[in-house]
């Protein structure tokens, strides 16, 4: 397992700086910089944030500027703080290479830092067959550096069970509304929709991160092997032929279309993302940044 900080660079940072976390969510109170769907008073003043890259400059509030050489941004009532839950799978399955789960770790800090750049409160929730370790609340942008210590020190482990895990939070934790991701390749146990489910009876906007790793999408295998579950150590000895290849790789894409579907009906954002690819530009493939 990588250190994110060897990925979260200053490069990286720059290209975050440059993006913005765009989920429409059903919002809490306290000044953030996320409209809510509450009606009415919309345009009443409320308070000061600072200037982040890429807000309106027309809410910039010159005045202010004038006397202490500082930006800041005009918050008004239909702005709220956002609740953003970020629930990573960290099931042995996640760990069958050390990029896939060093991705789905950066996915997770990529989502944190553009919320945080927007003063809404971030939470982890680190699942298995359970909920087995869970951050606490982050806020502001200095917050950052702990949320990346707290991702580096999760190691992989345990069988998936997305539902019970999710379920068991709802149950535990005080999550009405805002948005949830759930970052995950989905090999779970139990019905991953159940999970999303839940979510969306809670009131929350969901996101699905489908997160597979290059010998998941594209196996190098040939002649006899034995295939190895990663969580429960079952196996089965197979001989490789390109129409096994050929089988395995359309149940894979049929697998996938399934789950893009199910979030489709149900208003659920949904990206497939590999591994080995940049985890900004993986992003960027639906409405997130």
């Amino acid at each position: 397992m990588g250190n994110l900080r060897d990925y979260i660079t200053g490069e990286y940072i720059k290209r975050l700086n440059a993006a913005r976390l765009n989920v429409a969510a059903k919002t809490g109170a306290g000044a953030g910089a996320r409209k809510s769907n509450a009606k009415g008073g919309s345009l009443e003043f409320s308070d000061f944030r600072d200037y982040s890259p890429g807000d309106d400059i027309r809410r910039v509030d010159w005045n202010s500027y004038g006397r202490l050489n500082k930006l800041f941004i005009k918050v008004f009532e239909e702005e709220r703080q956002a609740s953003v839950n970020i629930f990573i799978d960290k099931s042995k399955s996640m760990a069958v290479s050390e990029r896939k789960y060093d991705f789905a770790r950066l996915a997770a800090a990529t989502l944190a830092y553009l919320a945080l750049n927007k003063y809404d409160k971030v939470g982890f929730y680190c699942c298995d067959s359970a909920v087995s370790v869970k951050s606490g609340r982050f806020e502001g942008k200095n917050a950052f550096g702990r949320a990346v210590d707290f991702l580096n020190g999760i190691e992989a482990g345990g069988e998936t069970a997305l539902a019970a895990a999710v379920e068991q939070t709802l149950k535990t934790e005080r999550l009405i509304g805002g948005i949830s991701f759930l970052i995950s390749d989905f090999f779970s146990g139990d019905d991953y929709g159940k999970a999303l489910e839940a979510l969306r009876t809670k009131g929350h906007n969901v996101a699905l991160i489908h997160v597979l790793d290059k010998t998941e999408t594209d196996p190098d295998l040939s002649d006899a092997a034995r295939l190895v579950d990663a969580e429960t150590g079952g196996f089965r000895d197979v001989f490789i032929t390109s129409d096994v290849i050929k089988a395995y790789k359309a149940a894979l894409a049929e697998f996938k279309s399934a789950i893009a579907e199910f979030c489709r009906r149900r208003g659920a954002a949904y990206v497939f993302a590999r591994s080995d690819e940049d985890a900004i530009f993986a992003l960027r493939r639906f409405y997130v940044i």
